[in-house]
């Protein structure tokens, strides 16, 4: 079978109107097939709820010996693993409460059950925090107290603190595990212009929390209006980079299927996502990714006010480049370089900006910094940034390449979108 076949499958079972027959083709692949799919579906996030959804249809009981038990292990250790966060969770809401600082967490466990039926079937990273600036000093002092140390700053407005590791994570380890090392982020704002594309966004979101309770745990949560711009920003960010998490997607499909009748949302959301043209364009670039990956049925309101009014250009990228980017393993892919032209209003600027992201002229750093005190552990550390890195420099090689050949067909494309806009007309 291609590659990416088994992917579509994956992603097909999970949207609106998945094809139970069609799983059938899991049968057929072979060792090597199903190792490169498990490893895309734990990358991607879409391992567990695949394996729930996948329970529901009786192809689960024909499906392989080895991919049940493979998604069974993965639920098992996820399960244990969650429930370590969660105590991690509690530890720092509890810390914030008693220093009274004004916050909400964002993403992570605040998305269920709005966005994700379960807890145990979403993998989670990190703990994600909003808080109003003046407080970030005390906010600072309340996660050291729970054993996390400041680490350097990557990126404006993001304060991330952490345990001390024992390595440096590498694609070989296992996502499932109990985490080694544990992370904080405490966010000043929900958007801290990636890809040098600014937006207009509220900021009065810690003026509309809500109080909830999740396992036993109290905490700060935003409003649902708040959380689904926030879920949908998070996923156009990384859309400006080279991947994101498919998972992220389909937990907006997820709440679109839960809620398409909630009434007065879409009148509220509106309100609060504002008239700013960079951001429409944002939300319905991201909803309709989602939509031509899983199928999601759109409620009418946000059809007209972010899918239909969407530049040609950007249902083109969508159309022709959305899926194969989407699918794309978690070195990622330069395609969404076309799309995000869309949101630069200077050709100067977008021609500096490109500039640095084909020809990057610092190395990434592997995420995760070790703080080991033998040799023997600095020197394996040592030798796992040295393969990052030349991994890195080596993508970014073989995208410039290849780029050009991209090119040639996102002219093609474009070509005939137009024709197809202007047939239809």
């Amino acid at each position: 079978m291609r590659k990416d076949e088994l992917k579509l499958l994956a992603v097909d079972a999970l949207g609106s109107a998945p094809d139970p027959a069609a799983l059938r083709a899991l049968r057929s692949a072979g060792p090597r097939e199903f190792r490169a799919l498990l490893q895309w579906l734990d990358h991607s996030g879409l391992a567990l709820y695949f394996a729930a959804r996948l329970k529901q249809t009786p192809q689960w009981n024909e499906a392989s010996a080895e991919l049940c038990r493979a998604l069974d292990r993965r639920a098992e250790a996820n399960t244990q693993r969650t429930e370590a966060l969660l105590a991690d969770f509690r530890a720092v809401s509890d810390s914030l409460h008693r220093r009274r600082v004004p916050h909400a967490f964002l993403k992570g466990f605040t998305l269920a059950p709005a966005f994700c039926p379960d807890p145990n079937l979403r993998h989670q990273s990190d703990l994600d925090v909003l808080i109003a600036p003046e407080f970030l000093d005390e906010a600072s002092r309340a996660v050291v107290a729970c054993g996390y140390e400041l680490q350097p700053i990557t990126e404006p407005g993001e304060f991330r603190f952490a345990t001390p590791a024992t390595h440096l994570p590498t694609l070989r380890d296992d996502i499932y595990s109990l985490p080694p090392r544990r992370e904080v982020e405490l966010h000043t704002s929900i958007w801290a212009a990636p890809g040098d594309v600014h937006l207009a966004v509220p900021e009065d979101l810690l003026s509309r929390l809500q109080p909830r309770e999740l396992h036993g745990v109290s905490f700060q949560s935003l409003s649902l209006e708040d959380a689904f711009l926030v879920q949908v920003l998070h996923a156009f960010g990384h859309l400006l980079g080279s991947w994101l998490r498919v998972s992220w997607l389909w937990e907006i499909h997820y709440f679109f299927e839960m809620h398409a009748a909630y009434a007065g949302f879409w009148h509220s959301f509106g309100e609060r996502a504002g008239d700013d043209p960079q951001m429409r364009k944002a939300i319905g670039l991201v909803l309709s990714l989602t939509r031509r990956l899983f199928q999601t049925r759109i409620s009418a309101e946000p059809q007209a006010v972010y899918l239909d009014p969407l530049p040609e250009r950007i249902s083109a990228w969508v159309e022709h480049c959305g899926t194969r980017w989407a699918l794309a393993g978690i070195a990622g892919s330069k395609l969404s370089l076309f799309v995000h032209r869309e949101f630069f209003d200077r050709d100067a600027s977008w021609r500096a900006y490109f500039l640095r992201r084909m020809l990057p002229r610092h190395a990434k750093t592997s995420p995760g910094l070790a703080l080991a005190s033998d040799a023997e552990t600095r020197l394996r550390d040592r030798i796992t940034q040295i393969e990052f890195t030349a991994r890195r420099l080596f993508f970014h090689a073989g995208a410039a390449l290849s780029f050009m050949w991209e090119a040639l067909r996102w002219r093609q494309a474009l070509y005939a979108s137009r024709r197809a806009r202007s047939a239809a007309s």
